[in-house]
């Protein structure tokens, strides 16, 4: 449907509306996937969900540029300023967007968690590692957990939950020494938002973290990234807290949020 839109050149509201509630259901079935035990690609999910977002953007320039107005726009750019996070351009394209755009409560959120995920001590070619800001994580659950988060931007996030876990496991492992005592299994799960110690455990094990009755033992920590090359990869993260928000939500009342975009 969405390259249909493409093949035809066309940007009218129709066109709008019918993508943003592609990207919203992509960001519904990560979360929903998540708690699966469905065979399910979440690369191939992805994929398609940044395709979603780069044509949205096309389309919010070119009735931009003939004079319209896309009244949910702020939220979808606020979606994509977390779709590539250690991307510099969009950094830069978000600059360039009316004022009402940048200044938009949910993009100047995406800015923050932005901010906060790639400011870690992540080194991969292509992209500065900065080592200025390995205290963040604690911030950034805060922050998920505080309810201000709406779901739909809190399930992207649940994407980077365990590179942020990781991150903190290694400057919470640079902080203490040799003599240090294991850190508190019930410390660790209220801090880093596991759901129980079972997720607690199985993160451990991957990342070959020593897990003794007494804690948790940090300076086992040894691996230089949260990548590893493994045949299965770590379970993508899901949050207790992201999880309660759909209580009392339909899934479409969630696809359907929003502006209407026809005037």
């Amino acid at each position: 449907i969405r390259q249909d839109f493409t093949y035809q050149n066309y940007s009218g509201p129709e066109a709008v509306d019918c993508n943003e509630r592609i990207v919203r259901i992509h960001l519904l079935i990560i979360h929903v996937m998540s708690k699966s035990s469905a065979e399910f690609s979440l690369q191939q999910e992805l994929e398609q969900l940044h395709k979603s977002l780069i044509t949205l953007s096309e389309i919010y320039d070119e009735v931009r540029a003939n004079g319209g107005h896309c009244p949910n726009e702020a939220e979808f750019r606020a979606y994509a300023l977390l779709s590539k996070i250690r991307d510099p351009e969009y950094d830069k394209n978000i600059q360039e967007l009316p004022t009402e755009i940048f200044q938009d409560e949910l993009v100047q959120i995406a800015l923050c968690f932005r901010r906060m995920i790639s400011n870690s001590n992540f080194s991969r070619r292509g992209y500065i590692r900065t080592e200025n800001c390995l205290n963040f994580y604690d911030t950034f659950f805060q922050v998920i957990n505080s309810g201000k988060v709406p779901f739909l931007m809190s399930s992207f996030l649940e994407l980077y939950v365990n590179e942020v876990r990781f991150y903190g496991f290694k400057a919470l492992s640079l902080s203490i020494n040799k003599r240090h005592k294991p850190i508190p299994i019930k410390h660790l799960i209220e801090k880093f938002l596991f759901n129980d110690r079972q997720e607690l455990e199985q993160f451990c094990k991957y990342y070959s973290i020593d897990v003794t009755d007494e804690g948790v033992e940090l300076k086992t920590l040894t691996h230089h990234s949260h990548k590893l090359n493994e045949t299965q990869p770590l379970k993508q993260a899901c949050l207790d807290c992201v999880d309660r928000m759909l209580n009392n939500m339909s899934p479409t009342i969630i696809i359907n949020s929003g502006q209407p975009n026809s005037d």
